[in-house]
């Protein structure tokens, strides 16, 4: 197979100090030998010291020293090509790290607007209104920022021969401009000592020099700086004295006038990182304050972010590409146009194929990927939630609803928790953004004589209401569309807004929906304004769509967890085999060779933990019964407080399913406890109900973590660790029939199967960073070639050695039946009999060749504590093409038409019939 083109399958894995290149080239063999085809690295740019994940790189042009650098990657690579096997890169084009080690940034905090560096950032620098222009807004300290003052926790210093503000571990530049008025000239007694007495004139010169120079001018007076400071201990000590006499002193207040005159001749403000979301002035990525958004549309960003990218495809080491995070782009559709012409340019200089290239799109229940952009597909959130939404139980919603409310009280539908979290990180974490949004559509409205009584505060209001009403993650409107997909979205947020919030300013609303949709105007000049307005508020729609929804309502929205994944319909319950059958088949028409996941370094939970919570669905009437009892058994380890108590019924009802999902086959220990308890901290703020990141309640997440210390204590908590552990016991092996049915659909469905790090076993686990266990990949190694020829015995204590063997087996099937896999024929099979709904099958044809898939859904209650009842399926059967059948996992040869399905899953779970050549 072709190191380029669509990969045969994928494996992810997390790159970081602890697991660099050299440990990744030593799991290449046994990804070979599991049937991997490319090794798929999380970003490998130089990040942040100790980064775990490399998305908060700050240097494009450099391989990160810590993975062990481009010699490192070279040999990566070159142990990948032995073998044909590519390399897909993770590339962050929408954002950096920034700090003192970014020399973009660092320049930019230098010379403020004058820095060549200075439009490589999305920056508002006409200001918002109580800032004074010019200024960027630095969100480090950890507390007021005239209280970090004089405290004495901000101290200028000298960094790598250069001044600088001191706060702890972050370092800011002093603009030049200021070092003279800060140091003032030295004693000219200082002249005797030095060893060059001509050195003072210099120094003299330099200072008076930088007070007028430009950004440009200044480099080589700061170079002559350096020079000084290094050849002359005398004058570095005065440098260093002088700065120390700024400092002040903690307890005198007024020694810090001088220090506080200094910091607000900058070019940048320091603020207090709790303000950031209301008075921030830079693009992020979401709401983290040290990644900044970059203008990768300009062309020389462009060029210095993809340079080293480029020059790796054209030296054969790189082979795909995924694009994380496209929606944060000024203009998706143009920067992935410039994308694809510089991989098929450089391609070209080591084969005629082209590279892929996957975009980490997350796409709503009805939406879909646009078609023009020049790419092979998403990375596979998509797939996910349709096979989450086939092995939950639809059926089953209104029970489920019915346990929720009987648990927690009341229970809103999941269009109010979306709004109402969506609108809080809205005013909350991105009111920084709005502001600069709101301050954008007021120019515009000025421009207008029938809108210019709209204030700024209306304004704002609109734009944060039509946000948190937005369906989908973002539009793709430019300046020359208007599409109808586009248009609808945007109107029907624009008329939900104006139901829920009544008291908005209705011609606010409607000026806002008019630039929006570019109405209004035939001006050219005002079109282009309106459609820069609209860009901008496209890049900010996905972050509070990521953030109110995965990062907020995932944690509040609690009916069942399973469903509370990335791109996924938790509103839902399920989705119906037919919905996903036609999914399926659009897919292979449009889509072939897209990327299918199922765990990612993102999702909420792995596979085969949302794998054993879908049985929930199958079984509710024992969920309600076993969790109701729980909560009697458990409500005296509770804290009274309020109304409710200490956790509340909402995340107490979260927790069970957290235990349920994760419960460790070996039983409690000290490990399963400490991931709980982190676990439980990080949902708890996620929620943002009663604690947060951002104003942490102490005293009530240590009521919460006094609750879970409890019940996880077999002394004070036996009835209840005993009952969960039967009803895990319970769930167990459906759970495993869910998992493996999955890995089917992912690796025989249209598209090609991803796996992250450590899935093809069972894993159990919760959201980062529990979803970044090391994985023991020697000991994988020897195990895999002991794996018997035969399918091995289901049972609930070799689920590993099921999904592995499973795994394996697809694979090689993959591989040998690779035109029908490849190819756009698609169609469900038929299912007769009283279990036909418990069935989900289709056949895959291309290039004269055909298999058939057969997998079974919602079966929990066919089955006993060791499997399948023996009369589970009855005479249900499944209708295959003509021809001669034979199963690639049992070995088994049967004839077409209608095969029983007690015969066709008689020796393992899943059947993939291969149709034989006449």
């Amino acid at each position: 197979m072709s190191r380029y083109g669509t990969p045969r399958a994928s494996y992810r894995l997390q790159l970081h100090r602890d697991f660099p290149f050299e440990a990744a080239c030593r799991a290449v063999p046994y990804l070979q030998d599991l049937g991997i085809s490319h090794l798929y690295a999380s970003p490998f740019f130089t990040a942040a010291a100790g980064s775990m994940h490399g998305y908060d790189v700050f240097d494009h042009g450099q391989v990160n020293p810590e993975l062990g650098g481009i010699t490192g990657l070279y040999e990566l690579g070159e142990a990948l090509a032995a073998r044909d096997m590519g390399l897909i890169a993770d590339i962050v084009p929408n954002h950096v790290g920034v700090g003192w080690n970014n020399p973009w940034w660092r320049d930019v905090l230098r010379y403020g607007q004058a820095s060549r560096f200075a439009s490589y950032f999305d920056i508002d620098w006409e200001a918002q209104p109580q800032m004074a222009s010019g200024t960027l807004v630095v969100p480090v300290l950890g507390k007021p920022s005239g209280a970090a003052l004089e405290a004495g926790e901000l101290r200028l210093v000298l960094a790598e021969d250069e001044i600088a503000v001191r706060y702890f571990d972050t370092i800011l530049p002093i603009a030049p401009a200021s070092y003279a008025g800060l140091l003032g000239l030295p004693p000219v007694g200082l002249r005797d000592e030095l060893q060059d007495p001509a050195a003072l004139s210099t120094f003299v010169d330099v200072l008076d020099g930088l007070q007028r120079a430009d950004a440009e001018r200044s480099e080589p007076l700061l170079a002559r700086w350096r020079d000084i400071l290094h050849s002359e201990p005398v004058l570095r000590g005065f440098v260093e004295q002088s700065l120390e006499n700024a400092n002040g002193s903690p307890g005198d207040a007024r020694s810090f006038d001088r220090l506080d005159q200094v910091l607000s001749q900058q070019h940048y403000r320091l603020v207090d990182w709790r303000v950031a979301g209301e008075e921030l002035n830079y693009r992020r990525f979401f709401d983290v304050n040290s990644l900044a958004g970059i203008r990768v549309e300009r062309e020389d960003v462009f060029a210095e972010v993809h340079r080293l990218l480029f020059d790796l495809v054209a030296h054969g080491i790189v082979t795909g590409v995924r694009v994380d995070h496209p929606d944060g782009l000024y203009d998706p559709a143009a920067y992935l146009q410039r994308l694809r012409g510089g991989l098929d340019e450089a391609a070209a200089a080591v084969t005629d194929e082209r590279v892929p290239i996957y975009v980490e799109k997350i796409l709503e229940r009805d939406e879909r990927l646009p078609r023009h952009w020049p790419v092979d597909g998403t990375t596979g959130y998509d797939f996910m939630a349709r096979v989450d939404g086939l092995l939950a139980q639809r059926s089953s919603r209104p029970a489920l609803d019915d346990t929720w409310e009987t648990f927690v009280g009341v229970a809103p539908p999941y269009g109010r928790f979306t709004y109402e979290a969506k609108r809080h990180v809205a005013r909350t974490a991105f009111m920084g953004e709005i502001n600069v949004l709101a301050l954008q559509l007021h120019r515009l409205a000025q421009r207008q004589r029938l809108h210019r009584d709209h204030t700024l505060r209306a304004l704002r209001e609109a734009i944060t209401t039509v946000l948190a009403c937005f369906p989908v993650y973002r539009t793709y409107l430019d300046a020359g569309a208007t599409g109808e997909l586009g248009r609808s979205e945007i109107e029907a947020a624009i008329a939900q807004a104006r139901r829920r919030e009544q008291y908005i300013s209705q011609d606010a609303l409607s000026f806002l929906g008019e630039v929006l949709l570019l109405e209004g105007t035939q001006d050219a000049e005002e079109v282009e304004r309106r459609s820069h307005f609209r860009r901008r508020f496209q890049q900010l729609s996905g972050p509070i769509m990521a953030k109110g929804v995965e990062d907020t309502t995932f944690f509040r929205f609690t009916r069942l967890i399973s469903l509370n994944e990335v791109g996924g319909d938790p509103e839902g319950g399920g989705m119906a085999a037919s919905e996903v059958q036609a999914w399926f088949a659009r897919r292979a028409e449009e889509w072939p060779a897209g990327m299918s996941a199922s765990s990612t370094h993102d999702t909420k939970r792995s596979e085969d933990a949302r794998a054993r919570l879908h049985v929930i669905s199958e079984l509710p009437r024992e969920w309600h019964r076993e969790v109701l009892a729980w909560k009697r058994l458990n409500d005296r380890h509770r804290v009274p407080a309020d109304n409710e108590g200490t956790p509340t019924h909402n995340f107490e009802y979260y927790l069970y399913q957290s235990l349920v999902a994760t419960w460790p086959a070996a039983g409690l220990t000290d490990d399963y406890r400490r991931r709980i308890h982190e676990h439980a901290t990080k949902a708890m703020r996620e929620a943002k109900a009663h604690t947060s990141w951002i104003r942490p309640d102490a005293e009530y997440e240590a009521a919460t973590h006094a609750f879970i210390e409890a019940i996880l204590n077999p002394r004070r908590a036996g009835a209840f660790l005993r009952r969960i552990e039967q009803f895990v016991r319970r769930i167990q092996l459906p759970g495993l029939m869910n998992s493996l049915t999955g890995l089917t659909l992912k690796v025989m469905a249209p598209g090609f199967p991803d796996f992250y790090q450590g899935t093809e076993c069972i894993a159990l686990h919760m959201t980062d960073p529990d979803n970044r266990q090391p994985v023991d990949f020697e000991s994988r190694a020897r195990a895999l070639p002991l794996l018997p020829m035969e399918p091995p015995a289901l049972d609930k204590n070799q689920g590993d050695a099921a999904k592995v063997w499973l795994t394996r087996r697809l694979l090689t099937i993959r591989e040998q039946c690779a035109l029908p896999l490849a190819g756009d024929g698609y169609g469900p099979l038929v299912a007769s009999g009283p279990q036909a709904s418990h069935v989900f099958a289709f056949e895959r044809t291309g290039g004269g060749e055909a298999l058939a898939v057969v997998t079974p859904i919602h079966v929990a209650a066919m089955m006993n504590g060791k499997g399948m009842r023996g009369d589970a399926w009855g005479n249900t059967t499944v209708h295959l093409s003509e021809g001669r059948w034979r199963d690639a996992i049992s070995g088994c040869v049967r004839g077409g038409g209608e095969a029983p399905l007690a015969q066709v899953l008689a020796k393992f779970p899943v059947a993939v019939l291969v149709r034989e050549k006449e």
